[in-house]
């Protein structure tokens, strides 16, 4: 039993195998191969064309992502108050005052037009030099900041919410500041436009008023000029007046503090008023310094003007006596008319006084007269000493002091002739 079991192996097949079969040593038998399956090229293409579409579909997956996230990270930096700040800030450093206007959402009207916000900001920002901000620390929970061009403060600034179509949580409103009211007087016989829209479609309050200067005694019935008054508020910039009488001829605007006069254009009768505003100055001089009797002056004054009152209670016993007297560089300047019943002019000339033979030349004399049409008959109403300052570089002169006007570009007239008198 024991020696069957211990039989080599090779024993036993070479017993148990068929007697036709040849006995092989281990040594000689080949190796087994197992061949791959074969891919069909179908297949492969297949497999391809999926891998593909699959890459391409990670690749639009990963750009949308990535779009969305740099969206939100954009919607976050622009909907910081800092970032607002710096929007602002550029815009004044390369004058984009269209995009300042257009951010805060300011609205335009017939006086205060994109143009006019346009000017003000380029007015506003000029040499601004180095710009900064500083917060201003508030009560109310608003974010308030003052803008600093270099040391000099320019303009104070509010953060606001901005709505949804500004594309930003912030937007900056710069607080605005306006004109002072203006005043504009004028005739109802000239068409007058401010800022480029006619002043009847404007519905400005206006009321029909009289000049000051034609003032009267208290009871005087006298049918005297009227001009319409204005009332110009609410503006960023000074208005634009332009004014045409009927006759389609320029007016002449002048402006004083925060008063526009529009005068009617100069009539051919202008060098005949002239003339009376000379006679009736010298007389006041020469009546001042007991030339003249006060019958001589009253005569071209309305009896009804308080200025008619005024000269009858007139002492000038104060004045030194003389010898003679001569008014030199006698110059008519600053004409105006409201209306086609009324003018205005200053008369300027140097009085000079003879007294114990020797010359004393007096200070020059400047008086704004104002004439009326009464009865077709020019009279004065109004009388007063101003101050004017030559200009030499446009040969005209210029009215400045109470109750005066600015008058530029107007036509000064000379008076060659010397007055003189004896006695």
């Amino acid at each position: 039993m024991l020696e069957e079991k211990q039989r080599p192996e090779t024993d036993i097949l070479a017993e148990d195998a068929p007697l036709d079969t040849p006995v092989v040593d281990n040594e000689d038998l080949p190796a087994i191969i197992i061949p791959e399956p074969e891919v069909q090229p179908k297949k492969k293409r297949t497999f391809l064309k999926v891998l593909s579409i699959y890459a391409a579909i990670l690749l639009v997956v990963s750009s949308v992502a990535l779009y969305f996230l740099h969206a939100s990270l954009a919607k976050y930096e622009a909907g910081t108050t800092n970032a607002a700040l710096r929007n602002y800030m550029k815009w004044v450093e390369t004058e984009n005052y269209e995009a300042i206007f257009e951010s805060a959402g300011f609205e335009e009207s017939s006086l205060n037009t994109k143009a006019e916000y346009i000017a003000y900001f380029d007015a506003l920002f000029s040499d601004c030099g180095e710009l900064s901000v500083r917060e201003k620390p508030t009560t109310d929970g608003s974010k308030r900041y003052v803008l600093y061009g270099g040391d000099k403060r320019l303009a104070n600034l509010l953060l606001a919410v901005s709505p949804e179509d500004k594309g930003a949580t912030w937007y900056v409103n710069t607080e605005l500041v306006y004109q002072k009211p203006f005043t504009l007087l004028a005739s109802d016989d000239v068409r007058i436009t401010v800022n480029g829209t006619d002043i009847n479609l404007l519905s400005l309050p206006s009321k029909e008023v009289q000049s000051t200067v034609f003032s009267v005694e208290e009871g005087a019935e006298l049918d005297l000029p009227t001009v319409r008054e204005y009332t110009l508020e609410g503006l960023l910039n000074p208005p634009t007046i332009t004014a045409f009488s009927l006759s389609g001829e320029a007016c002449t605007v002048t402006t004083n503090d925060q008063v526009i006069r529009v005068d009617l254009p100069a009539t051919a009768e202008r060098s005949e008023n002239e003339a009376l505003a000379i006679k009736a100055a010298h007389t006041y001089a020469k009546f001042i310094a007991k030339d003249a009797s006060r019958t001589e002056l009253l005569k071209y004054i309305h009896k009804e003007s308080q200025l008619y009152q005024t000269i009858r209670n007139f002492s000038n016993v104060w004045f030194n006596k003389h010898e003679s007297y001569e008014f030199r560089n006698t110059v008519v300047s600053d004409y105006s008319c409201y209306t086609a019943n009324d003018f205005s002019c200053i008369v300027s000339f140097e009085p000079v006084y003879t007294k114990n033979g020797k010359q004393i030349e007096a200070v020059p004399v400047h008086y704004r007269m104002t004439f009326v049409l009464i009865d077709d008959e020019w009279t004065l109403f109004a009388l007063s000493q101003t101050t004017v300052e030559a200009d030499d570089t446009t040969g005209t002169t210029t009215a400045t002091g109470t109750g005066t006007t600015t008058a530029a570009g107007t036509t000064t007239t000379a008076v060659t002739t010397t007055t003189t008198a004896a006695g």
